[in-house]
Parts: C-alpha cells; structure tokens; sequence
C-alpha cells in the first residue's frame, strides 16, 4: 500500500513541476478528516489501508488523465487538505486556506457528518463533489451516489425478489447521521410499497438483550438493521434467533470492506446488504492490495469514484474549454455534468461470517431531470 502512496507524491513532484506555461491550471483540492495537518499519513481517524487508498486515489487518477488534460490546454494542480473534525477552529482554518487558494474543484469528505461540515464554510460558487454522501445536488453541493429513496426502494425490491415476506422490524442508532436519513426515507418508502413494519425501535435506547427481545416476540420475516457497521456486527453476533433475517445499506461495507464482520463471529448469521458500486468498473484501475491476512484484494471503493471525478473533470475541460474558474463554475451548474441517470448495484450476503459478493444489477434514476 505504502508504494500506492510513493507512486502518487512521485507524480505530485515531477508533473507539476513540468513547463505548462502555455496550458491553464486547474486547481483541484481534496480535504478529509484526517486527525492533524502535520502527519496526514501517520495521524488520521481512517483505517490504515484506506487513508492510503485515499491520499493515493485522485494523484492515481491524474495519471490516467493527464495527458488528455494537457491536448486539451490544461493542467493539473492538486493538493490534500486534512482537518480535525472535533477542532471546528482548526477546521475553519483549514477550508480559510483552501478559500483563498481558489479551486476551481473540492472533493470531498465522504460521509455525511465531514462532507456538512466543511461545505458551510466554503465559498458557494466553488463546486464541491463527494461520493457516498447522501445529499441532493443542489447549489455547489454534488454527490455521486444515488438519491437515498432510491437505495432504500432497491434495497426493498430485492427482498420482493428473493421473495421474502413483508413483516418487518427496524433497528435503527439516532445518533448516526446517515442512519437518520435512511430512517426518513424507509418510514416513507416501504408502506407503499407494501411491506408491514411491525416494530421501530432505537439502538441506543434499548440493551441488546432488550431488542432481542423484541425480534422473538414480534417475529418480524427480516430485520433492517440500520445503525453504524461496528454496531451491526456486534448486535448480529449476540443474536438469539439463528433464523432472524437481517438487511441492511451499504454502511454495511462490500466484500473488500466487511465492515460489520470486522471483529465479530457472523458465521451463524444470515444476511444481505445492497448498496451502489463506483461509476468506474473494478477493472479500471490494475492494482491489488494485500491484506493483514495476505490476501490480494482489490482496491476499496474510494480510489474508482475519485478516477470518475477526473474523468468528468477532464471530459468537461475538453468539451466546453473554460477559459478560467469562474466560467468552469458555471458549466459545473448548468450542464449538471456529475448528474446520473442510473446506478450499478450489488447485493453481498453474508457467508461464512463475512460479505461475499452475489451479484450486480443497473436501477435507472427516473427522477433525474
């Protein structure tokens, strides 16, 4: 993983510093959570293997694209920005230097609670992008997810395909922020599409004991169990029904990223979660890592929509030629080049304690204008 990181700071150094007097410079800034500005790599509230695929992701895929950026009379200029997300001064420093550097691009964070945080500091004329936040597009607010109604409906049509029963239960954690919105949207989704919800009960409001409890007198057909990862993986591994079914979004994780069987035994658990796969095929990018266990793997899901986020970047470029930011800023909003009409989903069920991929289907966004 460390030579992921070596091969990104290696063209950092040597692409930008080539004579592109007569191209126009993009500026284009990521900024995450990451504990200090100082030791980006070393301090930071990511897991290990994905901060490098993170600090690695977009210098990756300026590699991909360089070359068309430049035939097109532009290039690249990138720089990672950290910010402590429990040190709002701090913060607030942080999206001050981006500000003035003007962007003509941000990327980044990619979940709810960061994402928020920085936008209502940033400039509103300066597109920000992000991937697995569930928010609409709106202003300068760009996601590459699908609409959250849209994840729930496809969640729940592929319990009508596996022809599982309508009754169910919801666990859900008040204080996870994306739960929150699956919550809204499955309170409102699921009746019409006629599924009986026979039980709402709060994760944190309950012992485990307690909701187990729940699960054996209700005697819901599945459980949706909607709270954080780590959460998920302990409630299952200290459930008392083996023939409890339970579901759930991709907070979940994918098969590279079994984030609810990290460290806990699900091998008695059943199970499945559908969440959204990256724009960009797995294939895209030929690079595998190796796990504690010394498996290869591919990559997690982040470097593949930071490479789609190049590619429109660049496709933009080409297209409509901005002659400086603030004519990019305007394409960015008019021609809604992030929008997309349909989504590749894939369903992991659990097998054996962890997620295993069972396959892959488009759903169409019809509500895209």
């Amino acid at each position: 993983m460390y030579l992921i990181v070596k091969l990104a700071l290696i063209f950092i150094s040597t692409f930008l510093s080539k004579g592109c007097f007569a191209l126009k410079e993009v500026k284009i800034h990521a900024i995450f959570p990451f504990l200090t500005n100082v030791s980006i790599v070393d301090n930071a509230s990511y897991p290990p293997s994905v901060r490098q695929q993170i600090l690695a992701g977009i210098p990756m895929a300026l590699m991909y694209y360089q070359d068309k950026a430049e035939k097109c009379g532009y290039f690249f200029s990138y720089k990672m920005n950290s910010f402590n997300m429990f040190d709002h001064d701090s913060l607030k420093q942080s999206i001050s230097k981006v500000n003035n550097n003007a962007p003509w691009i941000v990327y980044g964070p990619e979940m709810n609670t960061g994402y928020y945080l920085i936008n209502s500091n940033l400039n509103s004329e300066i597109p920000h992008l992000t991937s697995l936040t569930l928010l609409k597009n709106k202003g300068n607010q760009f996601t590459l997810s699908p609409d959250v109604d849209l994840e729930i409906k496809t969640l729940f049509n592929v319990v009508k395909e596996k022809k599982i029963n309508r009754d169910f239960m919801i666990i859900y954690d008040n204080t996870c922020d994306m739960c929150k919105i699956y919550q809204e949207s499955v309170l409102k989704i699921t009746n019409s599409m006629g599924f009986n919800l026979l039980g709402n009960f709060s994760y944190k409001g309950h012992s485990i004991e307690e909701l187990n409890d729940f699960i054996l007198s209700t005697k819901p057909d599945f459980v949706f169990l909607n709270v954080k990862s780590s959460d998920a993986g302990l409630f299952m591994s200290r459930s008392t029904s083996l023939k409890t079914l339970f579901i759930g979004t991709k907070i979940w994780g994918t098969d590279v990223n079994s984030n609810p069987a990290l460290t806990y035994n699900l091998k008695n658990v059943n199970g499945f979660t559908v969440g959204p796969k990256p724009p960009e095929k797995y294939r895209s990018i030929r690079m595998q890592v190796i796990d504690n266990n010394l498996q290869s793997m591919r990559l997690r899901d982040n470097p593949y929509y930071m490479k789609y986020f190049i590619k429109v970047v660049t496709e933009t470029l080409c297209k409509y030629k901005p002659k400086n930011k603030d004519e990019f800023y305007k394409i960015i909003q008019e021609k809604k080049v992030f929008k997309r009409d349909s989504f590749n989903f894939a369903i992991y069920t659990l097998k054996d304690g962890n997620l295993k991929y069972e396959k892959s289907f488009i759903v169409k966004d019809n509500n895209v204008q």
